[in-house]
């Protein structure tokens, strides 16, 4: 089974594709540049919020 890294450096929609992704068995690695887990702006604690908990842990 292949498996894929999702890479995105601004929005679209990247969350939604590694989630299909991790629902189907082929996600490897979702790389985002909107995260900080120490301060997030209103914006990530969002989308922070919206994402499963399966991609939240790391």
């Amino acid at each position: 089974m292949a498996k894929v890294i999702v890479s995105n450096s601004w929005k679209h929609h990247a969350y939604e594709a590694a989630y299909a992704l991790q629902q189907a068995g082929h996600l490897k690695k979702l790389y985002s540049s909107f995260y900080d887990k120490v301060q997030k702006t209103p914006a990530q604690a969002l989308l922070t919020s919206l994402l499963p908990e399966s991609l939240k842990k790391k």
